[in-house]
């Protein structure tokens, strides 16, 4: 409920949360990457809103990561996960929850040395090799 407040008032004005995150990221409370990452995501009206309703509708999203592993493995589905290691967004704590639930042979965590932005052709190449 919060949240959502905070989120409106940031819609409608814009300018006290971007100096808030410049201020928050140059006494080191907020990475400088995700003060990127969120002024560029936050830059326009338009662009607030898709993040809010991303938000507003992602939240809820928590699946029971017991069943989720138990589908994996009545379905024999082999599982690659690939997490960047400085990912600040998707935190690779995440996929080992997951991974804790699995058998060695159903699962792979790649971990590899990037941020969240894992589609790069550097990352292409420590995972697949080509």
């Amino acid at each position: 409920m919060l949240g959502n407040y905070l989120f409106r008032r940031v819609n409608r004005d814009a300018g006290i949360f971007f100096k808030g995150a410049e201020f928050f990221a140059k006494i080191g409370v907020l990475d400088s990457k995700i003060k990127e990452f969120v002024l560029k995501q936050m830059g326009s009206k338009e662009k607030r809103e898709k993040v809010y309703n991303t938000w507003r509708t992602t939240s809820r999203l928590w699946p029971n990561l017991k069943q989720v592993a138990e589908n994996i493995v009545r379905y024999k589905m082999k599982l690659t996960i690939v997490m960047g290691e400085r990912d600040k967004v998707i935190r690779k704590e995440w996929a080992k929850k997951l991974t804790r639930y699995l058998p060695d042979n159903v699962v792979v965590l790649k971990v590899v040395e990037a941020g969240h932005k894992l589609q790069t052709e550097e990352v292409r190449k420590e995972i697949w090799g080509i």
